[in-house]
């Protein structure tokens, strides 16, 4: 997560929210592509299915 953030940002790609933990245990980000879209990246895996495990 850390290397696509850094990467994203020296190639000069618009943060919009810097890099930081949540409480909820994900590490996220979120950019400005050229046309306006915002992306959102991070790391949360959310809750396992029922009968599946981590």
């Amino acid at each position: 997560m850390d290397d696509l953030y850094e990467c994203l940002r020296a190639a000069g790609v618009k943060i919009t929210t810097e890099i930081e933990d949540k409480p909820y245990g994900s590490r996220e980000f979120g950019i400005q592509d050229p046309e306006g879209n915002r992306w959102s990246f991070g790391t949360y895996r959310g809750e396992p299915r029922p009968g599946q495990g981590r």
